[in-house]
């Protein structure tokens, strides 16, 4: 808007919540990350595990596609270069 790019605001009309929202307090332990990974179906285990390990958010986790992801970075222990 300041920059004249946008030519009306799309936040017009937009009423906020009064309250605030109840933020997400818990986290899984590994445990029950692995137990919950152990209880989907096969093909949605990397799904789980990458959504507990990253923090990627559903929509980020269903959007990763194999050929951008790169695979061949296996380490024993050691950190990433």
């Amino acid at each position: 808007m300041r920059d004249r790019i946008v030519a009306a605001s799309p936040c017009v009309d937009i009423r906020l919540s009064r309250s605030p929202t109840k933020a997400v307090d818990e986290v899984l332990e590994p445990d029950q990350v692995l137990a919950l990974a152990a209880a989907v179906p096969r093909r949605y285990r990397a799904v789980v595990l990458s959504g507990a390990g990253l923090g990627l958010r559903p929509g980020e986790l269903f959007g990763l596609a194999t050929d951008r992801l790169e695979l061949t970075f296996r380490t024993s222990g050691e950190a990433f270069p």
